[in-house]
């Protein structure tokens, strides 16, 4: 039903739903989806998708076509489905968020597509459209799209296309976060803005502390492309994002034709360093990724709650902080936990080196 509300809370308690088979209409069907439209105080969360084909018309994704203000999607991967929509707002978990989008992933063989031939057409891995308003904020994090995802317009249509969202804009400074996500995806439109991230921002969104190592491309002729964000407004804010310039060389990607501050091109070394995150203090280490201790080296950064890691727990060789006794450091990894530590980084704390260590993933030449 393209009008009812999911206003319930679904808890798939970690079990999987697999052969999902969503056929709506490619000219007309509106909010396609598993939960179709979720209103304000629906909740989806904790369960898995394995081989999934949804088509529609407008606000086409797995989970949810629409999710309103107030709504929340969480801990939910896709992995190996289509979604088509032969109009806009076509998401691999939702068509349009204007709630809570947490914890989600796209994975295997998966395509996120539109088919429509017109203007302001929107596509993102994980939401093809997020809003946020002032009263209930919008929120998209800790999400990602793997490197087997195609996310695209098959058109030469005025598209914004994007590794986690299309299109962004909300209704005050800071009403819409984006932040902690990451994409491997191939993107590509036909003839807009394409993004490694996001395709277009609209006005004041904050984007934060996310990463790009996938190909954007364009296969006509594309209006802006770019390793964070393909189409900027002057207000939004971008902190601490960068992107892998070494894939998009190598793809023949422009991702650094829209290169923003913040927004960095990096080499694959430099990506896979946990210098790169570490230099601003402003990557969360504690809650959202994997802690440098245990990564890395040939990687890049992941996420704690796909990579089944618990929240970062400081761990010193002895000590209270005190003067008279302070936290002792005598391995690597203690040393990565003073560095993570913030919770203590205060004039009362002491710290103190016990023995010469040496470490190679500190390094970050830019």
């Amino acid at each position: 039903n393209s009008t009812a509300k999911f206003n319930a809370t679904f808890n798939g308690a970690g079990f999987t739903i697999s052969n999902v088979n969503l056929p709506g209409n490619a000219s007309d069907s509106t909010n396609v989806g598993m939960f179709g439209y979720i209103g304000a105080t629906g909740t989806v969360k904790n369960f898995n998708v394995n081989t999934a084909t949804v088509t529609g018309n407008q606000y086409v994704g797995t989970i949810a076509g629409y999710a309103d203000s107030g709504s929340k999607i969480s801990n939910v991967v896709a992995t190996n489905v289509s979604v088509t929509g032969g109009g806009s707002n076509i998401g691999g978990v939702v068509g349009r968020t204007d709630g809570t989008v947490s914890k989600t992933a796209v994975k295997g063989t998966s395509t996120i597509q539109s088919t429509a031939n017109s203007a302001s057409v929107n596509v993102g891995g994980i939401a093809g459209y997020a809003y946020g308003y002032t009263a209930t904020p919008g929120i998209v994090e800790q999400s990602e799209t793997a490197s087997t995802v195609t996310v695209r317009d098959t058109q030469a249509s005025a598209t914004n296309v994007g590794g986690v969202i299309g299109y962004t804009n909300c209704n005050a400074l800071g009403a819409l976060t984006v932040r902690n996500n990451y994409s491997l995806a191939s993107v590509s439109s036909g003839a807009g803005n394409v993004g490694g991230i996001i395709g277009a921002t609209g006005w004041a969104e904050y984007v934060q502390y996310n990463y790009f190592a996938g190909t954007a491309n364009h296969t006509g002729g594309a209006t802006n492309e770019g390793g964070i964000v393909g189409s900027k407004s002057g207000n939004t804010t971008l902190t601490d994002n960068y992107y892998d310039a070494t894939v998009c060389a190598s793809a023949s990607s422009n991702c650094a034709s829209t290169e923003l501050a913040m927004a960095r091109g990096l080499t694959t070394t430099q990506m896979q360093s946990v210098g790169t995150y570490l230099r601003t203090g402003n990557w969360d280490f504690v809650t959202a990724w994997t802690t440098p201790g245990q990564v890395y080296t040939g990687q890049y950064p992941t996420l704690q709650w796909e990579a089944g890691q618990s929240a970062f727990s400081p761990s010193y060789a002895g000590g209270d902080g005190s003067a008279a006794n302070p936290f002792q450091i005598s391995t690597v990894n203690q040393l990565y936990s003073l560095m993570l530590d913030g919770s203590r980084w205060t004039a009362s704390m002491n710290f103190a080196l016990t023995a010469d260590r040496k470490s190679t993933r500190l390094n970050s030449s830019h």
